[in-house]
Order: C-alpha cells, then sequence, then structure tokens
C-alpha cells in the first residue's frame, strides 16, 4: 500500500482493521487475528485513529479535547474503545527500532498448530505501518532483500502482510500525482516480490483549497487479476474514515 504522506495510506490501513474486527462477527475462513504494527506512530496514536475512525469522531478532539466530545460522541468512543482497540481479534505491537528480525520472534513465539500436522502463527494478517522503518537503510538491495525475507515469513508462519510503504517526493511535480508502481522506493523489489500493489492518492493532501476530499486507490499490480483500475471513495481526514464508494476509472 504506496502513497505520499498525508495521502491516507494508515486511514486505509485503519478501516482494514475494523474490518477484520467487523467479519469475526461473521464466520470467517480465516478467523485468526490481526497484528497490527503502527511502527510510525506508535500505538497509542493509533488506537486513537482507529478510535475516531470507529466513533466517527474528530480525532484532534478526541486527543486535545475530549469533554468537547458531547454525550452521544463519548457514548461511541467508549464502545469503539471495548469494540475495537480491546478486540481480541486485533493486537497491537510497537517497539522503537523494531526490525524484521524482531517481528519474527514475535510471530514464532506466538504459534499454534495449523490442522495439517504443522504449526503456523495466530496472526492472520500482519500489518506494517510503516515497512521503511523495519529497514537498517532504504538501500534498493536492502529492501529488495528484507521485501523477499517478509514472503518468506508469510510462507514459513502462514500469514498475509500488508506493507505500508513512501513513494518518491517526484511525483509531487508531476500534473496527475497518483502513484505509480515505479514511484515506489526500489519498485523493482516489490514489483517482483508483492502479490498486489495498491497506490494511495489525495488530490486535496496537495491542493487544500479543494472542497471534495475523495480518496483514491489505484490497483498498480495484482498477480491473480487485471490492474490499472483506480477506485475512488469519500474521505473524512479529521476522522481517518474511506467513506462511500463514488467511481471506478481505467487508465
Amino acid at each position: 500500500l504506496a502513497g505520499r504522506p498525508s495521502n491516507g495510506k494508515s486511514s486505509v490501513a485503519y478501516n482494514f482493521a475494523k474490518w477484520g474486527v467487523d467479519r469475526q462477527s461473521r464466520p470467517a475462513t480465516d478467523p485468526r487475528p490481526m497484528l497490527f504494527c503502527p511502527f510510525e506512530m506508535g500505538n497509542d496514536a493509533a488506537q486513537d485513529a482507529l478510535i475516531a475512525r470507529a466513533a466517527r469522531v474528530d480525532v484532534a478532539t478526541l486527543i486535545k479535547s475530549p469533554k468537547k466530545l458531547t454525550w452521544e460522541e463519548q457514548a461511541r468512543v467508549a464502545v469503539a474503545l471495548d469494540t475495537y482497540v480491546a478486540s481480541p481479534c486485533l493486537e497491537w505491537f510497537d517497539e522503537p527500532g523494531t526490525s524484521l528480525e524482531r517481528l519474527e520472534e514475535v510471530l514464532s513465539s506466538a504459534t499454534e498448530p495449523d490442522g495439517r500436522g504443522g504449526r503456523r502463527t495466530k496472526y492472520g494478517l500482519v500489518a506494517v505501518d510503516l515497512f521503511d522503518n523495519t529497514l537498517p537503510d532504504l538501500k534498493p538491495e536492502t529492501i529488495t532483500m528484507q521485501l523477499k525475507r517478509t514472503k518468506d515469513l508469510g510462507k514459513e508462519y502462514g500469514c498475509h502482510f500488508l506493507l505500508l510503504a513512501q513513494i518518491k517526493r517526484g511525483v509531487e511535480k508531476r500534473g496527475d500525482k497518483r502513484p505509480t508502481r515505479e514511484d515506489i522506493k526500489s519498485s523493482g523489489g516489490f514489483e517482483e516480490v508483492a502479490d498486489q500493489i495498491l497506490g494511495v492518492h489525495r488530490e486535496r493532501a496537495y491542493d487544500p483549497d479543494l472542497e471534495d476530499d475523495t480518496i483514491e486507490l489505484g490497483i498498480l499490480k495484482q498477480r491473480l487479476g487485471a490492474f490499472g483500475t483506480w477506485l475512488s471513495y469519500a474521505y473524512n481526514a479529521p476522522m481517518f474514515e474511506v467513506g462511500a464508494f463514488k467511481e471506478s476509472s481505467r487508465e
């Protein structure tokens, strides 16, 4: 999941987290919990963002002036805290300077029988925000090596990885600022390893005077399906909310 800062990558991840908890109330093919690793924001800030998303309240008010929330908003916050942040379907992991080696230790320490005579980690999905923060440096060869290691971890421990990654600054100088695969740092490594690459774009991040705030998700790569489609959704930045679907288009 790739994009520039303030374009909504983390918001999309929080929506994944909310969806992951919500789907456990229905029969799930894989009922294992999600492990959320907010290496950029830290657990407290990430949990506040998820509460704001689930309770539909302004995150700045929630953090700085919670007494200004209405009684109804406070009630929704309490429900969101209990339903999502404290849910057994969602676990949090953040350590300063965390590496893939440390993350592997976490996966290894939480193994369970896989039902086929082997073992797997208890987590079905591991979301890493930000993947760049797990790297010792941002050299292309380092990124490619760590991506391959991440994929090996997924196979070894029977889980999926959702990696949030930054794209190059050059996109900000273009007329069309929607990211391409080539905009991702060490794009060759991502193209080789990733099963799916989604680009994230918000035009309002570059033009604050726009009244309409839309977040776009572009399917830049899909190993088992078509790509090139951009999906537009209503977006509420203060609540980290990816809202109703608006339209789709193809390049």
